[in-house]
């Protein structure tokens, strides 16, 4: 998962837990189900450079 808007990093480092199932949406749609198995640099974003 990552986590697009940098407004949310806080918000989900606040709720993620390790073995929490969740759910992945993108806007209303749920995309994915999931169990959390590791959390990995949730407040950093893992694309630097972003080419439009």
């Amino acid at each position: 998962m990552w986590i697009v808007n940098q407004n949310f990093r806080k918000y989900h480092q606040d709720k993620i837990k390790v073995r929490m199932n969740a759910y992945g949406h993108e806007g209303g749609t749920v995309v994915a189900k999931y169990v959390v198995s590791k959390i990995v640099g949730l407040m950093t974003n893992p694309v630097k450079d972003i080419k439009e």
